[in-house]
């Protein structure tokens, strides 16, 4: 059992009781992956402008919550994640993005462990508030990613995780003029799906566990046309009990 409370607090510190194994699953799938550990992104189909060259971004994700767990100390639990994704533009209103990174359990005994995701969008329609080119705009897409991630916890428990989402992301871009600085704010709600692998040597723990919940993200992006350089912060928080959202910030490159 001390092994089981040990993992519950380097992934959801913040359990009681009343947590499921499969709402640990998949709260613990997403922020060790890139899917929900990572900022969303602004990408060309939210902000409804035309992506002409592949962007790179460097993008880093927050998460702290409180140990609750009788058998350790109080106090906070961090996680940080580190990720570089390529966006490649597919065509006027899609994109195909590549992330790489490592997610960091700030805990004693833990090692950086990878993580990596394979995602993409489309924009489906767009409403605007004018008929010049610059008028703001409303945006509707649809979003997934996949992904993967392998962490290096103590006691060796959890093996792999695997998580992936589809959301229907709703951008807001502001008027502009003469090409200056526009501004994005986006939210996606999504459904998440994770799944745990757990070693097969430690008897009374499963093979797996798995769960899908809701999650709700978004963000506010900030660019400039004639710039090669945008601003991205955003949050995503998956809807299970005491779970803590997610908070990040981006930058990306290319035009």
């Amino acid at each position: 059992m001390r092994r089981l409370a040990v993992f519950v607090c380097l992934l959801l510190p913040g359990a009681v009781a009343a947590q499921s194994s499969n709402e640990l699953a998949v709260f613990s799938a997403g922020n060790l992956t890139p899917v929900a550990g990572l900022p969303p992104i602004m990408t060309s189909s939210i902000s409804g402008r035309v992506q002409r060259s592949v962007q790179f971004g460097i993008r880093y994700g927050y998460l702290a919550q409180e140990r609750r767990e009788a058998e350790l100390p109080r106090g906070q639990v961090d996680v940080n994640n580190f990720g570089v994704t390529a966006v490649l533009p597919m065509g006027l209103g899609a994109t195909v993005s590549i992330t790489g990174g490592v997610s960091s359990p700030a805990c004693s005994d833990c090692d950086p462990g990878l993580m990596l995701s394979l995602g993409g969008d489309m924009r489906l329609t767009e409403i605007p508030f004018g008929s010049t080119a610059d008028a703001a705009r409303l945006t509707f897409a649809i979003n997934g990613e996949f992904g993967f991630g392998k962490p290096k916890l103590p006691l060796r428990i959890l093996s792999t995780a695997w998580a992936g989402s589809v959301g229907v992301p709703i951008g807001y871009l502001t008027s502009g003029h003469n090409g200056g600085m526009r501004i994005v704010t986006f939210v996606t709600p999504a459904l998440i799906f994770g799944t745990t692998d757990f070693e097969d040597d430690i008897p009374g723990f499963p093979g797996s566990e798995s769960a899908v919940r809701f999650m709700i993200g978004g963000g506010v992006g900030i660019f400039n046309s004639k710039s090669p350089i945008m601003l991205n912060v955003g949050a995503q928080y998956i809807a299970i009990e005491n779970g803590g959202a997610q908070i990040g910030v981006a930058l990306m490159f290319g035009r």
